[in-house]
């Protein structure tokens, strides 16, 4: 989404290689694989801090007033047919309401279960580690992991991607965006109660659980490298779930903030066309 976000994006991503080609073939963690097990949580620190930002502001209602929709649903086809009217970044167009429908189907699975489905519990995970830093080096999966509910977010990304070209488009003509007029009034009262809905979801509570899982990483890093008088060994199955589990969680993070982003974007668009359409 940014320059700033996919370099720390690739620096996640090239550590969590690096210490899994370390960790490969050993019953144990060596000290080399410590090291970059220690660098990945530091770059997953870094990622999960950067990756939730605030990514866009929806800015008031959209639902057009009935004179406007009596206007866009009456108007000639013909003459609708020439206009070109705002449209959001990199929207293929075509069918703004299925667009608009996919995108509060991510909200409920995505953004609605972050928090407390996923964040909370890893948080509590971590927090047992660092509460009993000699259970790192147990050779059995904490039950504790069971309840991080973790979502697929390769599908999420495939839905989304599948309406969006990434092209730098700012007007498309009105046919390309809705696929009959009366769709124009259906997308406003959707988008309303969609961006209603993901403004629910406590940004500074997701913020601040995202915050605390940082600054325990940062804390088993220290136990890692014996920075608090004590260095701790971890066994590879522990190793291998906290790694795997805290690169999940911030691509986790990292959707959660680009549907917001989507649905901004969408919902400011169609103000921009609601503008349009008084002005003509």
């Amino acid at each position: 989404m940014t320059t700033a976000l996919g370099s720390t994006k690739d620096n996640l991503m090239r550590s969590h290689r690096i210490y899994t080609l370390e960790s490969a073939g050993s019953d144990d963690i060596t000290s080399i694989a410590t090291e970059g097990l220690s660098e990945f949580f530091s770059d997953a620190r870094h990622h999960l801090l950067n990756v939730f930002s605030k990514s866009g502001r929806y800015m008031g209602d959209a639902s057009p007033v009935p004179s406007l929709v009596k206007k866009v649903t009456t108007m000639d086809k013909g003459a609708i047919e020439k206009l070109n009217i705002p449209c959001v970044t990199g929207f293929n167009g075509g069918d703004s309401y299925a667009y608009m429908r996919s995108l509060d189907t991510l909200r409920k699975h995505y953004c609605d279960t972050l928090l407390n489905k996923v964040l909370k519990p890893f948080n509590a995970v971590l927090g047992y580690y660092i509460n009993n830093p000699s259970k790192l080096g147990l050779l059995s999966r904490s039950e504790l992991l069971s309840s991080v509910k973790l979502n697929n977010v390769s599908l999420g990304r495939k839905e989304l991607l599948s309406y969006n070209n990434g092209k730098l488009q700012a007007t498309l003509p009105f046919f390309d965006v809705y696929r009959t007029q009366s769709d124009f009034a259906s997308v406003g009262a959707g988008i309303n109660q969609l961006m209603y809905d993901l403004e629910k979801n406590n940004d500074d509570a997701i913020a601040k659980t995202i915050e605390d899982c940082s600054d325990k990483l940062n804390v088993l890093i220290g136990y890692l490298q014996g920075e608090f008088g004590q260095k701790y060994n971890i066994s590879k199955t522990v190793s291998s779930d906290l790694s795997n589990f805290t690169l999940q969680i911030a691509e986790e993070c990292e959707f959660y903030s680009l549907i917001r982003f989507s649905a901004t974007a969408f919902a400011n668009a169609y103000k921009d066309q609601i503008e349009f359409f008084k002005d003509l």
